[in-house]
């Protein structure tokens, strides 16, 4: 496993989420700031029952540099859990505070600041983590999440699952999973909003689920549109709508015009004979493919941005596969298309960049359309359902690498010359 490489960098959904919040002294209880509008609690940042300004003010700026690390100085260490409660009873002491207590209710206890740093700076980076995951083409390849524990408790809860059935929620075999737009998330947080975290101290977080298992699980449709795989197909079309020809003139013009045939209700002139396909070879489709080979991707995110970024420097120096048909070069060409997706969606597909080889020096069939060869094979996910990967190679370089859900799409592919298996 690649060593994960952590950056200090600011996230900048979580500092402009966390700047937003302005000192909120108030005698309020933490009941009677629930009942306060989310629009307007959102934008306060507040203890419950701490009307000290300068108190909550300190708390701001200490938290304020653990979320934004810019804001420190090259002599400042990190703003931690153990460093801002260190802080913060250093300064509570100095205003006359006892900072000996263990009472939650006490401003200057471990417990209460240990949970004052958790709640705002866990809040702040699990919306930017939630802005990030409400990106088109990142809900397209997780379109839900599982409700589960990320941190463990001396004495966890144990109604979890009572709450989540009671916010909506259903159980997958015990797991509380739903996808990312279901109302669940809002119902379940006492704080009236979609992302952890979902209450005072819970230790309970939110993982990814997938596409896949989603359709397994019966969240999605199993009819989901599969991924678009180009024709491969450089032969120009003009059509013409049967209705603007006379009929007596139909089958004299098909008779007297090279690569020109009805099709449906269009008459249809192509500039040069289509490629043969696989069916013309009497083959069989792609849905009737077997194979042994498993991949299992990395599952949590910290692994597939460890793996993207460890592929990253493999292709800036590029690597040179050897396929049947000779080699096959992989470099920065793989992903220059890949600019309209976000970067965790990028990290995901680069994270395939070893099947993407095992691909290619494995490969089923390769086809050549013009001077383009088409590598196509087909692997197993880690759910045992087939799926294809399509590497369209030109001159010897990597210039397209297509994930296919469905292994019928790989049929568009499988057209123009067989080079292999001859």
């Amino acid at each position: 496993m690649p060593n994960l490489n952590i950056s200090l960098a600011p996230d900048r959904a979580a500092v402009e989420k966390f700047g937003a919040r302005k000192a909120t002294p108030s005698s309020m209880t933490s009941a009677q700031w629930a009942r306060v509008a989310p629009a307007i609690r959102e934008k306060c940042f507040f203890s419950a029952r701490v009307n000290d300004a300068e108190t909550l003010g300190k708390m701001r700026e200490l938290i304020g540099k653990a979320v934004d690390t810019a804001k420190r100085t090259p002599n400042e260490v990190l703003i931690t859990q153990e460093k801002f409660i260190s802080e913060m009873k250093s300064y509570l002491r100095g205003r006359g505070y006892a900072v000996d207590g263990t009472a939650l209710t006490d401003i200057a206890s471990r417990r209460r600041l240990s949970l004052i740093y958790k709640m705002n700076y866990e809040e702040a980076r699990e919306y930017a983590k939630y802005t990030r995951g409400q990106d088109s083409d990142a809900l397209f390849m997780y379109p839900a999440q599982e409700f589960l524990r990320v941190e463990p408790r001396r004495v966890p809860r144990t109604d979890w699952q009572t709450r989540w059935r009671a916010a909506g929620g259903k159980l997958y075999g015990g797991r509380m999973i739903a996808l990312k737009s279901s109302d669940v998330w809002h119902n379940l947080s006492r704080f009236d909003r979609p992302y952890p975290p979902f209450d005072f101290g819970s230790g309970m977080g939110v993982e990814d689920i997938d596409r896949d298992e989603a359709i397994a699980l019966g969240l999605l449709p199993k009819d989901e549109p599969v991924d678009e795989i180009p024709d491969f197909d450089d032969a120009l079309e003009t059509e013409v709508s049967l209705e603007r020809i006379p009929e007596d003139l139909v089958k004299e013009i098909v008779e007297k015009t090279p690569n020109c045939a009805v099709e449906g209700d269009k008459l249809v002139m192509r500039t040069k004979p289509p490629l043969p396909t696989f069916a013309d070879k009497k083959m069989p489709s792609a849905t009737t493919w077997a194979t042994e080979k498993v991949f299992a991707k990395p599952e949590t995110r910290e692994d597939i941005k460890a793996a993207a970024d460890e592929v990253r420097k493999a292709l800036k120096n590029g690597e040179v596969v050897e396929t049947p048909l000779g080699n096959v070069k992989f470099d920065e060409h793989i992903y220059v298309d890949w600019e309209k997706y976000s970067k965790e969606v990028v990290d995901d597909r680069l994270s395939y960049y070893g099947l993407a080889k095992e691909m290619v020096a494995t490969v089923r069939e390769v086809w050549r359309q013009g001077n383009q060869m088409t590598f196509v094979n087909v692997y197993k996910n880690r759910h045992g359902k087939l799926r294809g990967l399509v590497v369209a190679v030109e001159d010897g370089m990597v210039v397209r690498t297509y994930f296919i859900k469905e292994p019928k799409a790989l049929d568009n592919a499988r057209k123009g010359e067989l080079l292999w298996p001859q």
